[in-house]
């Protein structure tokens, strides 16, 4: 993983996220890895021709730009990237937007899949303004390691999720992607939101596998060696996505109810 340090034009992105008005993202890159990642997108908005995962960038000024921009709205912490990281531990530059933006007043909710974000609990108390949405994708340490290779176990998400519920921080889990095969079937669905639940946070929100068509190349040679019986359950998703998400949508719905918690699907 190659860190560099480089400087950004500004701090506030424009956001079309629902319930959002901007984002902030501390950082390009990530060192999750994870193979159904969105924001690989970005590339096409830089010079850089090493792989997405490969490298992660430290935007160095950005508190500067972010203390002169005073836009009033809800903001993100982490579209395309885990603001929470491992380089976060050395720049601390997501704890900075968090006492800038606490500062202003602004509504910040943080988007990580780190444990690392207990770090700032101090900071989320202070300004109750403040939220986390972690997600959790699997409770399969082996599944975890392939789909997101750098991203810390379920075990210490679950774990950050009990302890901010503690706290006192308004706390999410994301359980997204819903991954064909490996989680998506109602008893390992039940399973999961059962653990959740076991923590204390109330909230979930539920989402499929998106881009799955163009993803899948990427790691179809891979998933076929490691994990044979799952490769068709991914291509039949590509091959019949309506009926898939349909069922899904259902099912997900189903579990939430039946495990007693909030939220819904995001899809």
């Amino acid at each position: 993983m190659r860190v560099r340090i480089r400087r950004c034009r500004s701090a506030l992105s424009k956001t079309g996220i629902p319930g959002a008005d901007f984002c902030v993202n501390p950082y390009l890159g990530c060192s999750h890895r994870c193979v159904y990642c969105y924001a690989t997108f970005m590339l096409r908005y830089t010079r850089i021709e090493e792989p997405w995962g490969s490298f992660v960038e430290a935007k160095i000024n950005l508190p500067e730009l972010l203390r002169q921009e005073r836009r009033q709205g809800r903001v993100i912490l982490g579209t395309v990237c885990d603001p929470y990281q491992p380089v976060e531990a050395r720049f601390q530059l997501s704890r900075q937007v968090l006492e800038i933006l606490g500062g202003f007043g602004f509504s910040v909710e943080i988007l990580t899949k780190s444990d690392l974000v207990l770090r700032d609990i101090d900071l989320m108390q202070r300004h109750p303004s403040i939220s986390v949405e972690l997600t959790l994708t699997t409770l399969d340490e082996r599944v975890r390691a392939f789909f997101e290779p750098g991203a810390p176990p379920a075990v210490r998400r679950l774990k950050a999720a009990e302890e901010l519920v503690r706290a006192g921080i308004p706390t999410t889990v994301f359980f997204g992607p819903v991954l064909p095969y490996f989680s998506d079937s109602e008893a390992k669905m039940t399973e999961l939101l059962q653990a959740i639940a076991r923590t204390g946070v109330r909230r979930v929100l539920i989402d499929r596998f998106n881009y799955l068509r163009h993803k899948l190349p990427g790691f179809r040679s891979r998933l076929q060696k490691e994990f044979p019986l799952a490769l068709q359950s991914f291509v039949l998703l590509t091959e019949r996505p309506d009926e898939y998400t349909s069922a899904l949508r259902e099912r997900a719905l189903r579990v939430l109810k039946k495990v007693g918690l909030e939220g819904g699907v995001v899809f």
